[in-house]
């Protein structure tokens, strides 16, 4: 959606009119070809493939109970996430908080013992508030000077990845969907590609679930 050429991360995107999308998208079911992927534990992770497309898109919808929305928001903080998604080394390159933006740079290192390797990508992300007091987070990938392309760590191309939030249950739970579209360059072991999106809602509950419960206790 957004990879390409342009080195004006800021502008790379028209982030309302993405936001607009992923809300309609987040609404969107099996009548516009959502597929239900896998199901569980209070979990139901879709996925949808439109002709043209290389890359499938997922979603996930789950539930964060007895969690507040606003500790939600710490917990994806950059310092705070490392603490409960596996393998994420994330480094803001440059934060804009006046403008709701920052450039992240993202290595994604695998569990040992798998025969995947590092990956890498350079995201910039756009966050607000929504009308009915829910919270967005919308992010593509973009090409910067600031954080070049080498040949290892291989780098992904990020078509989207989003986060909506909502208050729920007079704001004491957390009603969560997260959306992907990622091209992680697996060659070969293409076909695992889909199943770790696939599968990231019932980890993102499930370590965030665990996690707050550690750190407040």
């Amino acid at each position: 959606m957004a990879e390409g050429k342009n080195r004006d991360w800021k502008t790379a995107v028209n982030w309302e009119s993405l936001v607009a999308d992923v809300l309609t998208w987040e609404k969107e079911g099996e009548e516009e070809g959502w597929k239900l992927a896998k199901e569980g534990a209070g979990v139901k992770s879709y996925r949808r493939q439109k002709s043209g497309d290389k890359q499938a898109m997922f979603k996930g919808h789950y539930m964060l109970a007895g969690i507040p929305q606003e500790k939600v928001h710490e917990m994806f903080k950059n310092e705070q996430r490392a603490k409960w998604d596996v393998g994420y080394q994330g480094e803001i390159v440059e934060d804009c908080p006046e403008e709701n933006l920052c450039l992240l740079y993202v290595r994604r290192v695998p569990p040992s013992g798998t025969p995947l390797s590092t990956r890498d990508f350079l995201q910039a992300s756009y966050h607000r508030y929504l009308d009915d007091g829910g919270w967005i987070i919308v992010g593509c990938g973009v090409d910067s000077p600031e954080r070049p392309i080498k040949k290892d760590p291989v780098r992904a191309n990020v078509h989207l990845l989003a986060i909506v939030t909502r208050p729920v249950e007079d704001g004491k739970s957390t009603q969560c969907m997260n959306m992907s579209q990622i091209d992680m360059k697996l060659g070969l072991l293409s076909s695992l590609q889909g199943r770790k999106q696939a599968d990231s809602p019932f980890e993102w509950q499930k370590n965030l679930t665990a996690f707050f419960k550690k750190s407040s206790a």
